[in-house]
Parts: C-alpha cells; sequence; structure tokens
C-alpha cells in the first residue's frame, strides 16, 4: 500500500500517511472546513466539509487548507 487516510469525523480530521523505512510517517493532517490536494491524490480537489455531514453554502470562499501535522513517523 501507498498510502493510508485516516479521517476522524469527531476531531474532523484527515490525516495522511506513507510508509517510510521506520514505519508509517504523517506527512500532514487537514482539519475542520478545509478544501485540500492531498497525497497521492493531489490533482483532486477534495472538500472536508461532506465527510463531516456538512455542505459548503455557494456564497461561501473555499476554507484554507490547515495543516495541523507534518513529517512524523507513527508506529
Amino acid at each position: 500500500m501507498g498510502h493510508a487516510w485516516f479521517v476522524n469525523p469527531e476531531a474532523r480530521t484527515l490525516e495522511v500517511y506513507r510508509p517510510s523505512e521506520n514505519g508509517w510517517l504523517l506527512l500532514v493532517t487537514y482539519a475542520s472546513d478545509a478544501v485540500v490536494h492531498a497525497e497521492p491524490f493531489e490533482a483532486v480537489e477534495l472538500d472536508l466539509l461532506p465527510l463531516w455531514g456538512e455542505t459548503r453554502p455557494l456564497t461561501e470562499g473555499r476554507g484554507a487548507s490547515i495543516a495541523l501535522s507534518s513529517e512524523r513517523t507513527a508506529r
């Protein structure tokens, strides 16, 4: 497996991991109302709001991509 995504609806986060020599490396954690381009699908825009059962109003601008964590190894 090349990547793993962990979605936590309670924390409203999406964590992106990829394998490394020392286990799984946490690349980034996106949160809340972010609109992201997460590995390995950077070409695809992913709005996190529908993951939490919400919709983005048509008049509202896109949420900022909020990266809470990056480059951390998980074992």
